[in-house]
């Protein structure tokens, strides 16, 4: 073994000061935390907010959807784009387009509450009645078991659940008649709100009227209610519905630069006396909402064979905002 000269002292070990050991751990835990927070507000507070999962995933499924204002019984009610509706004065049905049977029915009744739901329960295969909450009111919800097979169950009246909720001295029931698409009826039943002042808020906009009829054909075209942002779109169904209208006419001149052009087509009514106009245009802080009103005539009017589409085209200032229908729908007496 190496002994030390002499006069030369033994090496010495090097300790490490444990001071400086404490110090990275802290600069390290530091620098997790922080990066730990941006991440957080990143997601939480900063620009990947839409992207969180949390918030998408309670995303309203009706954003996007059509809303039906009953001005005559006081209610604004949600249903899909590819759904359609029947209105008979009090009574609303809604169905998914070409499909005869309904799914959901809004009915507006003069009664009291405690008879409209006897009469319900008299008619067999009631299981039970609890209460539930619709637009922060309490609705009394009746529970059926269905008395036949789902493909038959509308023709023979058997149902799932009835709300009903009396006011201003009428009950207003919405039946839920069971036969699938449960979560679409859920959330249309949850939309139900009893309506306040259409214009509440906002403010109208201007608009022009490009060209309003109604086209009768033997082919059916597929109802829409539309924005469009380009001339070739817009084209595409200008030129569908005038290739069949008695009355052509030239594509109109729109500078989308600077507007957009919004078309209503109506579904096909196998009555004459069937209306449809674009009523106002409101600019609301969020989204611009496209008023629809359609009118149709009262129970027992004489019906023509004539099959017809009422449409429209309007003009608007361009602005970048959802745009969102509702539609109002009326009874004209004879």
């Amino acid at each position: 073994m190496n002994q030390p000269l002499a006069g030369q002292k033994p090496p010495q070990m090097k300790m490490e000061d444990p001071r400086k050991k404490i110090i990275w751990t802290v600069v390290i835990v530091f620098i997790i935390l922080l990066a730990m927070g941006a991440i957080a507000w990143y997601f939480f507070l900063g620009p990947g907010k839409s992207k969180n999962i949390f918030t998408t995933n309670q995303r309203d499924p009706t954003a996007k959807w059509y809303k039906l204002e009953s001005k005559t019984f006081g209610y604004t009610i949600k249903y899909p784009a590819d759904w359609q509706y029947k209105n008979e004065g009090a009574k609303t049905s809604f169905s998914p387009k070409d499909i005869t049977e309904t799914y959901l029915e809004v009915n507006v009744i003069n009664d009291t509450l405690a008879r409209v739901a006897e009469d319900q329960k008299s008619k067999g295969s009631f299981i039970d009645q609890s209460n539930v909450t619709i637009d922060n009111q309490q609705w009394t919800k009746l529970n059926f078991g269905i008395i036949t097979p789902a493909v038959s169950a509308v023709k023979s009246g058997g149902v799932r659940s009835v709300y009903l909720i009396e006011k201003n001295s009428q009950v207003y029931q919405m039946t839920d008649f069971g036969l699938g698409f449960a979560e679409v009826v859920k959330n249309m039943v949850n939309s139900f709100k009893f309506a306040g002042s259409a214009d509440s808020q906002g403010e109208q906009m201007a608009f022009d009227v490009l060209a309003a009829g109604a086209i009768s054909a033997g082919d059916k075209l597929d109802p829409q209610n539309a924005v469009f942002k380009n001339e070739a779109d817009f084209k595409a169904l200008w030129d569908q519905i005038y290739s069949i209208s008695s009355t052509p006419k030239p594509l109109p001149s729109v500078d989308f630069n600077q507007n957009y052009v919004i078309a209503v087509l109506s579904p096909q009514a196998s009555i004459g006396e069937f209306e449809m106009e674009i009523e106002k245009v409101i600019e609301k802080q969020d989204n611009v909402e496209v008023v629809v009103k359609e009118t149709s005539p009262a129970g027992g009017c004489p019906a023509t064979s004539v099959m017809i589409q009422p449409f429209e085209f309007i003009k608007i200032q361009k602005i970048n905002k959802e745009v969102n229908f509702t539609i109002t729908p009326e009874t004209k007496n004879c």
